[in-house]
C-alpha cells in the first residue's frame, strides 16, 4: 500500500511512500550483511567521473542474497520480510531445515510462515509462488523470476521490484534446429571431403574457376546470422509437453552445462522474447513491492539520502566534459557523453549469443 501526507510542509504535498508496516522494523542478520563502501561516481586516481551523479547517502550495508536457490530438495519456510536498501524489491528472510539462514528476493503475495522449496524433479505452476526449479518442469503461462542465463550460476534477469516474464513455449533443442536447417538447405560440410593429389593439382592449375567453385560452395552453406534463425524459428514444430530428463542423482553444479533437455522462450517485461536453456533455474510468481513506480521523494534533500546527485544537462556544461557543451545553442544529434546516440537507435552488441534473442 501507498502512504499519503497531509501537506502542513511544502515538501510533503507530493510525497508518495511505500507502506512498510508489514515488514521486519529491526537488523538484518549478522553474518549476512557485509560493509558497502561507498562510491562517488570516480576511478582508482579519485580524478576521473566513471558514472555521473552519486555521492552522499546514509551508512547501509549489504544483504547477501542467494540467486542460486541450490539447496534441492529441503524444504525451507519463511521467517520475515525485510527493507533492502539496496534494492527496490523487498526480501524474504528464510530457514532451511538443516539450519541454514539465507535472503532471497521476496515474490509479490508472498507472507511469513510460508513453505516454499527448490527442486529439479517437481513439476511447478502458478500456484506454487516462492518454488525454485528448472524452466522445463514449470508449466507454460506461468509468471516467472529471478531467471538464469547459464545454469546453476544464479539468477539474474527479473530481479527488479513489479517485474516478472511469462513462459511462452519449450522447445527442441539448439542441435535440433541446426539438424532441421542442414536437411531444410542439404548442408553439406566441405571441409571432411578429402582431395586426391591429382584432384589438388587440377585444382590449383585453375585458379578462376576455384572462385566460382568456392562461391558455389558459400551459396549452399548456411548463414547462421540471427536474422537467418529469427526468419525460420517460428517455422519449427514445438513440444508443449513435460520433458523428463534428468535420471542420475544427485546433480551437480556443473552438470548444468553438459545436460541437452532442450530451450524455452520466455517473454520478458518490456516484451523482448528471449531463448533460454531449459536447464536454467527459475523462482515462480513475480517481485514484490509493484508499487515502487509510484513513489515520489517530494524534495531534493530526500534523493541526496540515497546517494544520488543533482543532473546536469550536457548543453551547459564545458566541450571537454560532455559532446553537448560550449557556448551553442544545439546543433547536434543528442548523444551521450560517450557520443553514443542517446535517443532511439539500439546500442546492444552483437555477440556470440545471438541465439538468445529473437
Amino acid at each position: 500500500m501507498m502512504r499519503f501526507f497531509t501537506p502542513i510542509t511544502p515538501s510533503l504535498r507530493h510525497l508518495v511512500l511505500i507502506n512498510r508496516t508489514l515488514l521486519w522494523p529491526g537488523k538484518p542478520l549478522k553474518h549476512l550483511t557485509e560493509i558497502d563502501k561507498k562510491k562517488t561516481g570516480r576511478g582508482g586516481a579519485g580524478r576521473f567521473i566513471i558514472y555521473h551523479h552519486p555521492g552522499g547517502g546514509f551508512k547501509n550495508f549489504y544483504r547477501k542474497i542467494d540467486y542460486k536457490r541450490t539447496y534441492f530438495g529441503i524444504p525451507a519456510r519463511i521467517i520475515r520480510l525485510e527493507y533492502d536498501p539496496k534494492r527496490s524489491s523487498f526480501i524474504a528472510l528464510i530457514y532451511y531445515l538443516n539450519g541454514i539462514y539465507t535472503y532471497i528476493i521476496a515474490p509479490f503475495q508472498i507472507t511469513s510462515n510460508t513453505q516454499i522449496k527448490s527442486s529439479i524433479y517437481d513439476y511447478f505452476n502458478s500456484s506454487n509462488i516462492g518454488a525454485t526449479g528448472p524452466i522445463y518442469n514449470i508449466a507454460i503461462g506461468t509468471l516467472i523470476h529471478n531467471i538464469e542465463l547459464r545454469p546453476f550460476f544464479g539468477g539474474v534477469l527479473i530481479r527488479a521490484a513489479g517485474c516478472f516474464a511469462q513462459l511462452l513455449k519449450k522447445g527442441p533443442t539448439t542441435n535440433n534446429i541446426v539438424q532441421n536447417k542442414e536437411k531444410r538447405y542439404n548442408y553439406v560440410d566441405h571441409s571432411t571431403i578429402s582431395l586426391s593429389s591429382s584432384q589438388i593439382s587440377e585444382k590449383y592449375k585453375k585458379p578462376i574457376e576455384n572462385k566460382i567453385i568456392q562461391q558455389k560452395e558459400k551459396k549452399n552453406k548456411i548463414s547462421f546470422y540471427p536474422s537467418e534463425l529469427q526468419r525460420k524459428f517460428k517455422n519449427l514444430q514445438w513440444n508443449n509437453t513435460k520433458t523428463n530428463i534428468i535420471n542420475n542423482r544427485p546433480i551437480k553444479q556443473n552438470l548444468g552445462q553438459q545436460l541437452n533437455i532442450g530451450i524455452a522462450i520466455v517473454r520478458l517485461r518490456s516484451g523482448e522474447i528471449r531463448v533460454i536453456h531449459a536447464s536454467c533455474l527459475a523462482t515462480v510468481g513475480s517481485v514484490s513491492n509493484f508499487e515502487h513506480r509510484y513513489i515520489n521523494y517530494g524534495k531534493a534533500g530526500r534523493c541526496r539520502w540515497l546517494n544520488k546527485r543533482p543532473i546536469v544537462r550536457g548543453v551547459a556544461k564545458n566541450p571537454v566534459d560532455h559532446p553537448h557543451g560550449g557556448a551553442t545553442s544545439g546543433g547536434r544529434i543528442p548523444v551521450t557523453p560517450w557520443s553514443k546516440y542517446g535517443k532511439g537507435k539500439p546500442t546492444r552488441k552483437i555477440t556470440r549469443n545471438w541465439l538468445t534473442t529473437i
